[in-house]
C-alpha cells in the first residue's frame, strides 16, 4: 500500500534541503509505479464569483474564515514532525465539525512554507506517487476508518520501511503520517499492534475540542465578512459579549462548524436577530433551505415527485458520488423514475440544475452537512428510505458501509438527530432479504463494528439463521449474533445466541 523508492545519492554532499531524495507511492501493489511522481497538495478551493451555495462556505477547503485558536496544537505538531526519528505516525481526533481537517491542512501549509517539506493529503481511493524531500515528507490521511484494510497495510509497510530503506539514511529522512479520525487512538490499537508498529506511533494524539471565546469571536466575524462578500449583503459583525452569550446557550456552540454555520445563516437572513439559533438548529435550517431549493428545482424540471432532486442528493451523500447513468438502475424498484417527463432522460433533466459534477451527483460537503441532509430528506420518504439507503450503498458496499457509519454518527451524536437514523434504515433494508443479508453479513462480521452498523448485522444474521441447515454455518451465524447482541447491550440475547453456537459445535464434534 505504501512504498518508498530512494534515489542513490551521497547525501553528505547535498546542502539543499528541498532536494527530492526519492519518491513514494500509495495504492494497490498491483498498480505500483514511481514514474512521474507529483507534489503532495492541500486541496484548497477558491470560491468562484458570487457562489450562493452556503455549504461551499462551510467547507474547510474554501478557507472562508480565519484560522485561529489552535496555536498549541500547531506547536505540538511541529515539534512532533521535527523529531529526529525517520518515521512517526500521529492521530488528530475529535467529533465531526470540530476542525480536524482544517488544522491538518494549515499544518501542511506551515511545514511546506516554513520548513520546505513535501506535505499534503493522500486519497486511499486513488493510487498516487509523490516526491519525498530531503527536509521531510508529511502524508495526511483523512477518514482512515473508511479504509481499515488499507490502513492496516500502511502500518505494516511503515514497520518494514523503518527497518529497511529509511533506517540506513544518515542523517535520517523524516516521513510523517498524520491520520484524521473521529475515533480514539485505542480504537486503532489492534491494527497498530498486529502490524508491529507500536514504536512508530506517537502515543499523544491531538484531541480537538471547542474554541475559546476569543478564537470563536474572530472565527465568526471573519466567516461573516466572507459570506457577506460572496452574497452581497451587509451585516454588522458581532461583539465579543454577544458571542460569549451565544456560546453559553449550548455545549456544541463552541465547535468551529457551528460557529461558521451561524455566520453564514446570519448573512443569508440579515433581518433576523444576530445568532438567533443554537448550532445544531442553524445546521438544520441550512439543510432545510437546501431541501427547499431542490424541491423547487424538481418542480421546474417537471418531476412528478417534488422530493426527486432531494432524494438524488441524499443518495449521493450516502455513497459519496453516484454517476448519473447509475441512477436509472438504482431507482428502478422505487417508482421514482416513473415521474420523469416524457421523452426525457435523467441527464437531460438535470443538465442545468447544478446537481451534476463531471457526470455525477456528488455528496454535499462538509460531511456533517451531508449526514444531516440525508436524514432530513429520507425522513420525508419513510416508506422508500430503506430501499434508497441500500441502493446508495450498492455501488461499493464495503466502502459505503464505513461511510454510512460515520454519517450516522455525525447525524445522531454530533447533531442530535435521534428519531430516524441511517443505521435503522439499513437494517430494515436487509431484514427478511436473504440475498442482501448474504452480501452484508460477511462484511459486518469483524470485531469492533461501528455502533451504527450493529442493527444491520443483527438483521442480516437473523435472516440467514432461518435460511440455512448447515450446522457449521449456523454456529458461525449464532456466534456473530452473540457478538452483536453483546455490543448492543442485549445480554440475554447474547447469552442465548452464544450458547446455541456452543451447542451446535459440540454436536459437530461428537
Amino acid at each position: 500500500m505504501l512504498n518508498i523508492n530512494l534515489f542513490q545519492f551521497d547525501f553528505g554532499k547535498i546542502n539543499v534541503s528541498s532536494f527530492n531524495v526519492g519518491s513514494g507511492y500509495v495504492g494497490p501493489a498491483s498498480n505500483r509505479s514511481f514514474d512521474n511522481p507529483g507534489e503532495l497538495q492541500v486541496p484548497w478551493h477558491e470560491l468562484q464569483g458570487k457562489d450562493l451555495d452556503p455549504f461551499a462556505l462551510l467547507s474547510w477547503h474554501t478557507r472562508s474564515s480565519n484560522f485561529r485558536g489552535r496555536d498549541d496544537e500547531m506547536i505540538g505538531l511541529e515539534q512532533w514532525a521535527l523529531e529526529e526519528r525517520p518515521i512517526s505516525v500521529k492521530f488528530i481526533s475529535g467529533e465531526g465539525g470540530v476542525g480536524k481537517s482544517r488544522l491538518a491542512a494549515e499544518f501542511a501549509d506551515h511545514m511546506e512554507i516554513r520548513h520546505d517539506w513535501s506535505a499534503g493529503f493522500v486519497d486511499l481511493n486513488k493510487p498516487q506517487s509523490f516526491n519525498l524531500k530531503r527536509s521531510g515528507t508529511l502524508l495526511i490521511i483523512d477518514y482512515p476508518e473508511e479504509y481499515q484494510e488499507s490502513v492496516a497495510e500502511i502500518f505494516h509497510d511503515l514497520a518494514r520501511l523503518d527497518q529497511t530503506e529509511l533506517k540506513v539514511c544518515d542523517p535520517p529522512i523524516r516521513l510523517r503520517v498524520l491520520f484524521i479520525t473521529s475515533q480514539h487512538l485505542k480504537d486503532w490499537q489492534k491494527v497498530i499492534t498486529d502490524a508491529k508498529a507500536n514504536a512508530l506511533v506517537n502515543i499523544t494524539p491531538v484531541v480537538l475540542g471547542g474554541l475559546s471565546l476569543e478564537a470563536a469571536h474572530e472565527l465568526y466575524n471573519s466567516a461573516l465578512v466572507k459570506a457577506t462578500e460572496v452574497m452581497g449583503e451587509v451585516v454588522a459583525t458581532l461583539s465579543e459579549e454577544m458571542m460569549a452569550a451565544w456560546l453559553e446557550e449550548a455545549a456544541e456552540n463552541d465547535q468551529a462548524l457551528f460557529i461558521v454555520a451561524a455566520a453564514i445563516h446570519n448573512a443569508l437572513y440579515p433581518q433576523e436577530e444576530t445568532i438567533k439559533y443554537r448550532g445544531r438548529k442553524v445546521v438544520r435550517l441550512l439543510v432545510e433551505r437546501e431541501d427547499s431549493r431542490l424541491r423547487n428545482i424538481s418542480k421546474e424540471i417537471g418531476m412528478a415527485d417534488d422530493n426527486f432532486c432531494s432524494i438524488l442528493q441524499a443518495m449521493a451523500n450516502i455513497s459519496d458520488a453516484i454517476p448519473i447513468a447509475a441512477f436509472h438502475e438504482l431507482l428502478k424498484d422505487t417508482g421514482l423514475q416513473n415521474g420523469l417527463p416524457a421523452k426525457s432522460t435523467l441527464a437531460h433533466c438535470l443538465r442545468n440544475t447544478g446537481l451534476l459534477t463531471g457526470g455525477a451527483v456528488c455528496a454535499i460537503k462538509p460531511d456533517i452537512i451531508a449526514a444531516a441532509f440525508a436524514v432530513v430528506v429520507l425522513t420525508q420518504a419513510q416508506e422508500l428510505a430503506p430501499e434508497l439507503v441500500w441502493q446508495a450503498l450498492s455501488l461499493d458496499l464495503a466502502g459505503g458501509l464505513n461511510r454510512l457509519a460515520r454519517l450516522h454518527h455525525d447525524a445522531e451524536i454530533v447533531l442530535g438527530m435521534h428519531e430516524h437514523t441511517l443505521g435503522y434504515w439499513l437494517a430494515r433494508s436487509v431484514y427478511s432479504s436473504p440475498d442482501r443479508s448474504a452480501l452484508l453479513a460477511p462484511i459486518l462480521c469483524r470485531s469492533h463494528l461501528p455502533h451504527a452498523l450493529l442493527p444491520a448485522a443483527v438483521a442480516a444474521n437473523e435472516t440467514l439463521l432461518s435460511k440455512t441447515d448447515d450446522k457449521k454455518e449456523l454456529a458461525n451465524i449464532c456466534n456473530n449474533l452473540g457478538s452483536c447482541y453483546s455490543a448492543l447491550g442485549k445480554r440475554q440475547e447474547a447469552f442465548e445466541a452464544s450458547f446455541r453456537a456452543v451447542e451446535i459445535l459440540e454436536q459437530l464434534a461428537a
